[in-house]
């Protein structure tokens, strides 16, 4: 079996009874492009959870290179790459990396320690949907190899009732975030539907992403039709539904 994984899947952690870290470490440096290390990574002997369906596939070996895995097959039938750094996954698992797709990542002094916990329980990817101070230094160093975390993609400071005061200070507010690095755009209640609009125009126009609540005056069926990728709470469903 010969294939190349991307995203999600091109991250694999070895899980360890009492040390998860252990084989993860190795493929998540090594996909960041940490400097010193191996660029070709054999799990030998592991069994894979493929995670397609309820299997487990036995005594197998997974050749990961930059971060993707480039061949996986029973041990007898993969040739390891003379120049790769060999981990025994006898007795151990593979499976690919978890993504948290709503998480709220910290900043400040425990941000390093809550994205070791995240790798150290199997997840590789995160989805941020609540931007704020030093979040951007933090993706950077962890996006890099830096930093032992996963890799994070994060919404900037929400738009809300609160925070933009018209649809030109809403417009302002997305090049901003576009400018500054942030992948993608938190709606929060309280917008007016011509700042919502105004949101998903220039959203649209700039390559953003935008998701998050469904803020009373735009419903759900409004924001379905201006391009709101996702509804994090279900918000706006259950009001159109049954009309509350």
């Amino acid at each position: 079996m010969k294939r190349v994984f991307r995203g999600a899947l091109g991250a694999l952690i070895a899980t360890v009874a009492h040390a998860a870290a252990v084989g993860m470490t190795a493929v998540q440096v090594q996909a960041q492009g940490q400097p010193n290390q191996p660029t070709v990574t054999a799990f030998v002997n592991v069994n894979v959870i493929p995670m397609d369906e309820e299997r487990v596939l036995s005594n197998y070996t997974v050749v990961v290179e930059q971060g993707r895995v480039m061949e996986m097959g029973p041990a007898g039938r993969v040739t390891v790459p003379a120049n790769a750094q060999r981990i025994d996954g006898r007795g151990k698992y593979l499976m690919p990396g978890l993504a948290e797709m709503h998480g709220h990542t910290p900043s400040g002094p425990f941000a390093e320690t809550v994205m070791f916990l995240y790798v150290a329980n199997g997840v590789t990817t995160v989805r941020g949907m609540l931007g704020n101070d030093g979040q951007l230094e933090l993706k950077r160093r962890a996006n890099s190899g830096q930093l032992l975390g996963p890799t994070l993609y994060l919404a900037g400071p929400s738009f809300s009732g609160g925070s933009v005061t018209s649809p030109r200070h809403v417009v302002e507010k997305v090049h901003r975030q576009k400018a500054e690095g942030w992948d993608h755009l938190k709606v929060h209640p309280g917008l007016t539907v011509p700042q919502y609009d105004a949101l998903a125009r220039t959203a649209s126009a700039t390559g953003m992403r935008f998701g998050g609540h469904v803020p009373a005056d735009v419903g759900i069926v409004h924001a379905i039709k201006m391009g709101q990728l996702t509804f994090d709470h279900l918000d706006g469903y259950l009001q159109y539904v049954g009309g509350i």
